[in-house]
Parts: C-alpha cells; structure tokens; sequence
C-alpha cells in the first residue's frame, strides 16, 4: 500500500463521512455548505448543485476566503473520496467545526443521479490546458470562457505583435486576426519570435500563423497578409473586440487610432527605442484620451528614428508586447486598472517602470470623431482638412 492510501486510510477513521443523499439533505436545509475540491478541467462533468468549487492544489490558501464563518457546517465532496478526506483534514486543522467527507465522490453522486451543474462548454482538454489558470479566483471558469469568446486583431507580427500574439494564444484568447504586409527578414530575428531561419522571405502574416497553431491549436487564426490602409482599415478591424498596436511607424498608428475611434473600439499601443519601452491603452469612449491627444504632431526622424537606424535590443520589445498583451486581457477580464490616460514607460537599463498620466484634449480629432471619413482618395479627411497618416 502507497503512503498516500494509508493516510488515506487513517483519515477514514477519523473523519466523519456521509453519503451524497444524505449530503444532499444536509444541503436543503440551508445551513450546510458543499465544497467541491475538485481541479477546475475536472469539472468539464459539472459539479454537485449549490456547490462552491475550491481547488485542492490552493485549498489551504483560498479556502478562508470563500468560507469566513468557522461555525458552518462544511461538506467537502472531490471525484472518489480520497482528497476529500484530506481536505476535510484541513478545515479541521484550521479551526473550523461539524466537517463532513462525501463517500464516493462525486461519482457515486452521479450515480444516485443527484442534480449536477454544468458551468462551461469548454473541453475536457481546454480544460485540462487552462488549469492553473482558472484557478486563479479573478479568472475562474467565467474568466476563460471570456477569453475564449474574445476577438482580438493585432496588427504587426514584429518585435511587438510576436510575443503578443504567442502569449495571447497561449492562455486562450479565442480568436486572433495578425495583420502584416512585410516579409521575414535576417535583421528581424533577433526580436520577432514567431519567425525562424526557415521563414525568410514569407509574409510575417502568415509565418506567424504557422507557428502560434503549433503552440495552441484550440485557437481560431486568421491571417491578413497585407498593411492597412484608409482603404480596408475599417473593414480589416470592425470584427475584433480589441486592437492591438504592434505597428512600427506613425502613419499606421493614426490611422488605427481614427479607425478604432470609428468604432469606439479599445486598442492597445506599444513602441520600443533603444533599451526603452512604452505601453498605453485607448478605450475609444467619449471623453477618453486617444493617441493623437498624446502625441498631436508627428514627430521628426531625428526625435523619433526608425528601429533600423535607432537600433533596439531585442528583449525590450519582448517586455512591451507582454505588456500590451496583459493589457488585453484586463480588458476582456474587466479586472484591474487599464492604462486608460497613462503612458507607462520602461527603462530597461534602470530598471525603471514609470507611469505618466495624460488628459484629453479638446481640439482633438476623437472631440469629432463624426467628422472622420475614410473615402478620400490618396487619405482619408478629418473635417475639412486632409490628413494623409
């Protein structure tokens, strides 16, 4: 017999057990909570009715949180009766009275056909993927169905859109669109992760595709091999729930920003130079700052040089996209504070994080947003001056 049976074992004796009709019973009384210990991918089968879900893995951590009162009467039910036991051990230990192991598990409750919940429409193997994270209290099953249903275009598949993109798909964003007209180049690979020795020469669109589908399969991909411009802009974008800017030049920048604004759709702005970074975040809603709010002018090549001329090393664009990347998932979470009329900028030699915030300003083209038409030949016409991004 294993260590663990014989703790088990000895934990029979000690722990009072009942069964799921008697469970059940205690539970119709109202004054009983079930607590299920099951794994979050364990639930793909759903749990027992009126059950709350605390993970063994962070039982002794998250329990409290979820159950503050030590009078209650606790039931802990798991997938067969073992880590129940030691759960129930647990609550014991940490001072709470009149706990109760659910024999069988939930299985036996499945097989008394007693009344079950079923909270997600993922996969067992989705399920299975995302563990770890819907463990995490703020995320949870909601969580990642929200992620699952999210529509998020990043435009760029470079230094930014790569770790972006990878991550995104990695913690389980839905759908992601990856638009770039470029070709892998040598110079790239030191920063744009997503492309190899391999793809030199294909479209960056397209490379990007082929390796995010190998990390995360369950993931909806669509490849827009082709830059954006007033022409397909609005067309390109108006699908997505959030936009991110991994663009690396001003006159894709402004037109994103006009676009989404359009649309009062979020985006997501990155930009790197040198050993330095900046991320900020664009709701799109009346009164919220936009990107030209911050930068009204575009600045000249000897502010602002191109990467090319610049240089960049290659993990700063790295940090960025990742930063950008938790930006997005903020938003489709609604947890936590957005960058919403911040500039965070990043010293990577300092190891500085510094947050500048800034105001809209009222002359500014998202005060008139209506005014915006983008089927000027050549540009596009903010009012009745012609701005060519």
């Amino acid at each position: 017999m294993t260590r663990f049976k014989k703790h088990v074992s000895v934990l029979e004796g000690e722990i009072p057990q009942i069964g799921p009709a008697e469970c059940q019973s205690l539970l119709a009384n109202g004054k009983s909570l079930l607590i299920d210990v099951r794994e979050p991918h364990e639930l793909a089968v759903g749990r027992p009715l009126d059950s709350i879900n605390v993970p063994k893995s962070l039982f002794e951590q998250e329990v409290e949180r979820h159950v503050p009162e030590h009078c209650e009467t606790l039931i802990v039910i798991c997938a067969s009766g073992a880590r129940s036991l030691l759960a129930a051990k647990s609550l014991l230990e940490l001072g709470y009275k009149n706990v109760f192991s659910v024999s069988g598990g939930f299985n036996a409750w499945l097989t008394l056909k007693l009344p079950v919940v079923v909270e997600s429409s993922m996969s067992v193997t989705e399920l299975q993927r995302f563990a770890r994270q819907i463990a995490v209290p703020e995320i949870g099953i909601a969580g990642q169905e929200a992620l699952r249903k999210a529509k998020v275009l990043i435009v760029g598949a470079g230094g930014l859109g790569s770790p972006c993109a990878l991550y995104l798909a990695a913690i389980g964003i839905g759908c992601i669109g990856i638009a770039d007209g470029d070709r892998v180049e040598l110079s790239n690979l030191h920063r744009q992760v997503v492309h190899s020795d391999a793809d030199l020469g294909e479209n960056k669109a397209l490379s990007a595709v082929k390796l995010i589908s190998n990390l995360n399969s369950t993931v909806k991909l669509i490849q827009l091999p082709f830059m954006l411009t007033s022409a397909n802009v609005l067309q390109t974008i108006a699908d997505y729930d959030v936009v991110v800017d991994a663009s690396d030049n001003f006159s894709t920048r402004r037109l994103l920003n006009d676009a989404c604004l359009v649309f009062a759709k979020p985006h997501i702005h990155g930009a790197v130079h040198r050993f330095e970074g900046f991320v900020t975040c664009f709701t799109g809603q009346p009164n919220a700052p936009c990107y030209r709010c911050l930068f009204p002018d575009v600045p000249s090549p000897d502010i602002a040089p191109p990467c090319s001329e610049a240089g960049v090393l290659g993990l700063v664009p790295g940090v960025i996209g990742l930063l950008q990347s938790m930006e997005v998932v903020k938003l489709v979470l609604r947890e936590g504070d957005i960058l919403d009329g911040k500039l965070l900028r990043y010293n990577s030699l300092r190891n500085e994080l510094v947050t500048f915030e800034f105001e809209s300003n009222n002359d500014c083209v998202c005060y008139r947003r209506e005014e915006i038409d983008f089927g000027v030949s050549n540009g596009y016409s903010i009012g009745n001056s012609c701005t060519h991004p």
